[in-house]
């Protein structure tokens, strides 16, 4: 009796498994098929340009793939391809006082990325990602720049990282 109810549940066991396409427990969804990624250098587009933003944005998704998969990068055309343009980086007043002055600005940066799955092309996607923290008006904005920027990065590289490679 306990060999039988022990071999139904390996069975479960074994069919919840094998019926879960690609799962992994961090929800990160890969096809087998799939071993490279690659990302173009993204275009600066924006108004306002910062020099080291897409060079950073590169390296940070380049980074997050590297760490969160088993892909290997290649320069250009890989089998998961991100490339696509800075479309936003500038800082715009918020919180008016009562004397018609800002105390708070809005420092805004959005990613327009066009994605390209070989293997399972119905998961391309072209989207904008746009990513704000506010600061006090107090503060230069030069003092808090690269800090700002970085967690823009960061949010922006995560939520791109998520649409294209996790499927909750």
């Amino acid at each position: 009796m306990a060999k039988r109810l022990l071999y139904i549940l390996y069975t479960t066991c074994l069919v919840l498994v094998s019926s879960c396409k690609f799962y992994t427990f961090s929800g990160i969804d890969i096809n087998p098929k799939i071993k490279t990624f690659s990302v173009a250098q993204f275009d600066n587009m924006a108004t306002l340009v910062n020099p080291d933003l897409a060079i950073n944005l590169k390296q940070n998704l380049i980074g997050k793939l590297n760490r969160k998969t088993q892909l290997l990068e290649q320069e250009e055309e890989g089998d998961l391809h991100f490339h696509g343009s800075i479309e936003r980086y500038d800082i715009i007043p918020i919180g008016i006082t009562s004397e018609a002055q800002a105390n708070q600005s809005r420092f805004t940066i959005q990613i327009k990325v066009s994605f390209f799955n070989k293997v399972e092309p119905i998961n391309n996607f072209n989207t904008s990602f746009p990513a704000f923290k506010d600061f006090d008006n107090n503060i230069p904005f030069e003092s808090v720049e690269e800090e700002l920027t970085n967690l823009l990065i960061e949010e922006i590289s995560e939520n791109i990282f998520n649409k294209a490679l996790v499927n909750w």
